[in-house]
């Protein structure tokens, strides 16, 4: 069953301005070779010798479920926003409020980019810990505590880290994905997930569920948890805890497994309609 995968770097120049790196990840003992667009964030595949193919990533298909919360945090961004440009007793043209709304629409996706910013810088840097780099300490105010943060997690949880940034597919259920880390933790060989979110959503246990699945249907191994560790990016007195960590033992995965199943058919079908639609608008255009 086992088969560790080996890595190549491939680039392919896409336009003279632009070129894409390609990872490519050998696994199941040479039966599939995977591929991720670092660039675009998407994978690929080749299972025995066959043609490459587009598939699913674990994030892409949970990203299907519904989060109301981010639409009342978008709309707080924007109303506070708009609080800080109009003045009260001042009067303003249409000119001046049409700018303000319209700069106002753009401030949650503006915070979204910024967090995702430090996120990846965060996770680059703890996969160069994992690797035993001993990069330094970061100097950027979020980034350190954040780093600050982690190493207090594997001093106090005694995490014995395997591996950092694996890459999975499933032969099974055709999907992929990219495990932050595994490790033993308390004597368990486990799976785990780093967040730098403000809190640990439900639909995250469907995607480290998957993670788990895909990397079990590999090798073998016998996972006997999972942990998805947040890792706090602000100072918050209401929340004072600079991270909290989520176990999901073993007994629990297959309810969360079959919740990303329910996703990632979602996805798919929701992908099938958009080419649907696609080719009829081509038609269309064509008897025109």
């Amino acid at each position: 069953m086992g088969g560790e995968g080996s890595l190549r770097i491939i680039k392919i120049k896409v336009t003279k301005k632009r070129t894409n790196t390609m990872e490519e990840i050998v696994l199941y003992n040479g039966r599939v070779h995977l591929y991720m667009n670092h660039e675009r964030h998407l994978y690929y595949v080749s299972v025995d010798g066959g043609i490459m193919k587009p598939v699913i990533g674990c994030t892409t298909a949970t990203g299907v479920l519904d989060k109301p919360a981010l639409i009342g945090w978008a709309v707080k961004l924007d109303l506070e926003y708009l609080a800080a440009c109009i003045q009260p007793n001042k009067k303003y043209d249409g000119l001046e409020l049409a700018g303000f709304f319209e700069e106002a629409k753009k401030q949650h996706r503006i915070r979204v980019a910024d967090a995702a910013a430090v996120g990846t810088r965060a996770h680059a840097w703890a996969e160069s810990y994992i690797k035993g780099q001993k990069p330094k300490v970061p100097k950027h105010k979020k980034l350190k505590l954040i780093v600050n943060n982690f190493l207090q997690w594997v001093e106090e949880y005694k995490v014995k880290f395997l591996e950092s940034e694996k890459k999975i597919y499933s032969l099974a259920h055709d999907y992929a994905g990219t495990i932050d880390f595994e490790a033993e933790i308390n004597g368990e060989l486990c799976i785990g997930d780093f967040k730098t979110s403000s809190g640990i959503w439900d639909e995250y246990r469907f995607q480290i569920a998957a993670y788990n699945n895909a990397r079990a249907e590999e090798t073998g191994n016998n996972y006997k948890a999972s942990w998805i560790v947040r890792f706090a990016k602000d100072v918050n007195l209401m929340f004072p805890d600079i991270f909290e960590t989520l176990y999901i033992p073993k007994e629990e995965h297959e309810k969360d497994f079959q919740g990303f199943l329910g996703a990632l058919a979602a996805k798919r079908r929701l992908m099938e309609l958009e080419r649907e639609k696609k080719i009829k608008r081509l038609q269309k255009e064509i008897n025109l």
